[in-house]
């Protein structure tokens, strides 16, 4: 079979120089036909396999990453509310001309 495949292009050659993409095609081909011949050979495209796998259970369900979550999204909030009324100072503090607070 592969003298069959290598044939076209031994004409080729014989007209021509053979160019990059002539030996691309010639290739393309042949493993095409290499491909074909295994599925045929074997009776099989492609191998499956079957493996056991355990589920892992869901972060929403465990309490540790519940309560972690919370424990952030509320220091989080706290942080924002104490940076929202010490701006508020700095900049009453400014306005004033207090030179010590600022």
């Amino acid at each position: 079979e592969y003298e069959e495949a290598n044939q076209p292009k031994s004409k080729q050659i014989n007209r021509r120089r053979p160019t990059k993409y002539d030996t691309q095609v010639f290739n393309d081909k042949l493993k095409l036909r290499v491909k074909q011949y295994c599925q045929k050979v074997y009776k099989q495209g492609r191998v499956t396999k079957k493996e056991l796998k355990q589920d892992t259970v869901c972060m929403r369900e465990n309490p540790f990453y519940v309560d972690t979550v919370r424990d952030f999204r509320d220091r989080r909030y706290e942080f924002k509310r104490l940076v929202k009324v010490w701006v508020a100072k700095f900049k009453e503090a400014t306005k004033e001309g207090d030179s010590e607070a600022a």
